[in-house]
């Protein structure tokens, strides 16, 4: 099994501020978390996946899944840089999680990322203690791997498998790369038997409400699994 690493220059090149569970991660490969750009996962369907997973090797594959949460502070970044993605990529993986207060920080810790011909993993650790809470957020970790024809991108969590990605098919995001907005659209997504899968090269939908909110969960339209050839 060979196992891909990253040097800390390399870690630590294109973050913006990093906050908990942002940086450097195992075996030095960096990290992303909710707080190292000002950015935002959009809605998806998690009422039907609870896990998202999303493998980001194109500055348009990040504006599909990212929103960016704009405010009135001077100098906020709200991704990576084009150039970034030359010879990068992110595994994304996320959670809509309940808790107490806005501004806990993430669950989520890099535990590893492993190599095998063609199939790339990542595994991660899920904290899933203490979920009660008026806070709904869109907790998540991407972790920067090297730009890779990968064929499969798989995601372990906590030792079981919650994510599986077959770029060799074109399939780059699961459940869906087809954002909504409202609950309107969320329903009538539902109705229409499911959101309609992304290719490369289309545009991300509207931008959904903002990362966090009190009250229940946010959720998404129907999904299927986001498609586009590399």
């Amino acid at each position: 099994m060979k196992v891909l690493r990253l040097g800390l220059v390399l870690a630590l090149a294109g973050l913006g501020s990093c906050g908990s569970g942002d940086g450097v991660g195992s075996d030095g490969y960096e990290v992303i978390g909710p707080k190292t750009y000002s950015s935002f996962i959009k809605n998806w369907t998690d009422n039907l996946t609870p896990v998202a997973t999303v493998y980001i090797d194109s500055e348009e594959k990040w504006k599909t899944i990212f929103a960016p949460a704009a405010t009135m502070a001077e100098g906020q970044v709200f991704g990576p840089e084009a150039s970034f993605f030359d010879d990068k990529a992110i595994v994304l993986t996320a959670r809509v999680v309940r808790q107490r207060r806005a501004n806990e920080g993430t669950r989520y810790r890099l535990e590893g990322v492993t190599r095998r011909g063609g199939d790339l993993t990542v595994s991660v650790h899920f904290d899933d203690a203490d979920m009660a809470g008026s806070f709904s957020i869109k907790d998540f970790i991407g972790v920067v791997v090297p730009k890779r024809d990968y064929s499969v991108v798989q995601v372990d969590e906590n030792g079981e498998v919650v994510g599986r990605l077959d770029l060799a098919e074109g399939q780059w995001a699961n459940p869906s790369t087809q954002i909504v907005a409202s609950t309107g659209a969320e329903e009538k997504s539902a109705e229409g038997g499911g959101a309609a899968a992304a290719s490369d090269g289309e545009e991300g939908a509207d931008t959904a409400a903002g990362e966090e909110k009190e009250g229940d969960s946010q959720s998404g339209g129907g999904g299927t699994a986001g498609e586009g050839g590399e």
